[in-house]
């Protein structure tokens, strides 16, 4: 099987609303052909067009990145079971058997690597998709600035957006409530995309663990060891910190998830293939809509912040190490050259009027 194979259909809804984005680049005034009537300054145009852009690109990265560690964490998995095994069973469960050399220490390490690497791709997507949410469905908050927590909570029913959302949004309750109204109805599918892609729970645990791995201490690693099959559980309460969790159960046995590591991860996977491409089929339809009647939705100035970048006094550890050679000259391809042009940045251009 193929690395990616797990997240191939959300890999072609990622190329599929790519695609679309990029045929409505202006590759002479710049950004989205057709939001030049929306009053909004050529930082604005360029820079929320570029960054959607971005954004998806960071889906399809990060979609990749998560299928790659699952792929490669099997294979660890595989051969340090084995071995584990094998101590076992040479040292009679003694637990000095299981000392680890250089080589075994180092797989050790990669598949901690690879467990982080899965929840944190999975968190970094979530947070792509909801940015893409943002600058699609024409929201009035800034887009740099977009996570999952503009669209939570995710409640049931047809009153959402809920009050926080619409908040977060700045969204009229009477009008996002029509099942008519457009900005609704993405936002309503993206909420069903999203809670339908698992089992009950899954969004939140995947959250609070990419939290955990990103935010907090390391936790104790259990094993499970029953004939020749190991189990990993994952923590059941990963936004609870270690020893509260542990403190606070009433049965132990709810400490961890009853099922292993591996089966967790591969959900997740499939979870996020599944609700990207349910999503992403959202955001094509309102795109669509929206370049047929521009009048519907305006694209706020809001969502763009033309404040001057941070001063950064870092330069490397060897600076001067890697320049640009004199007279080079650059390769891309044809769409990142597209983007280039709709970004007014090829050749030296600045986004002027």
């Amino acid at each position: 099987m193929r690395y990616h194979e797990p997240v191939h259909k959300a890999l072609k809804a990622a190329d599929d609303l790519t695609a679309l984005i990029q045929a409505d680049f202006d590759l002479t005034r710049g950004g989205c052909a057709w939001w030049h009537g929306y009053g909004l300054d050529i930082d604005a145009v360029t820079g929320i067009m570029d960054y959607l852009y971005g954004l998806v690109s960071g889906v399809r990265e990060n979609l990749r990145i998560g299928a790659i560690h699952l792929y490669d964490l099997r294979q660890c998995r595989f051969s340090d079971d084995r071995w584990t095994i094998e101590q076992f069973k040479n040292g009679a469960g003694r637990s000095r058997s299981l000392v680890r050399g250089d080589q075994e220490a180092r797989r050790e390490a990669r598949i901690d690597a690879h467990t982080a690497g899965v929840l944190r791709a999975a968190g970094s997507a979530l947070d792509n998709l909801a940015g893409i949410v943002v600058a699609v469905g024409g929201f009035d908050t800034e887009l740099v600035k977009a996570d999952l927590g503009k669209l939570l909570p995710l409640t049931d029913g047809p009153d959402y957006p809920g009050p926080d959302v619409r908040g977060q949004l700045k969204l009229q309750k009477r009008k996002v409530l029509d099942p008519t109204d457009k900005q609704g109805v993405l936002l309503r599918a993206v909420r069903s995309s999203l809670q339908h892609a698992g089992p009950e729970g899954w969004l939140d645990w995947t959250r609070w663990s990419r939290n955990d791995r990103v935010h907090r201490g390391a936790r104790i690693t259990v094993n499970y060891i029953h004939k020749d099959k190991i189990a990993r559980p994952l923590p059941r309460q990963p936004d609870y910190p270690e020893a509260h969790a542990y403190r606070t159960a009433r049965d132990p046995h709810k400490l961890f998830l009853e099922e292993d590591a591996l089966d967790t991860l591969a959900g997740i996977v499939d979870s996020l293939n599944s609700a990207i491409v349910g999503s992403f089929l959202a955001c094509e339809a309102l795109w669509t809509y929206r370049r047929d009647h521009p009048d519907q939705i305006v694209q706020p100035a809001g969502q763009w912040s033309n404040k001057p970048p941070r001063d950064v006094a870092f330069n490397g550890y060897q600076p001067g190490s890697a320049t640009l050679p004199k007279d080079s000259v650059a390769l891309v391809s044809p769409e990142t050259g597209a983007r280039f042009q709709a970004s007014r940045l090829l050749d030296g251009q600045s986004p002027t009027r």
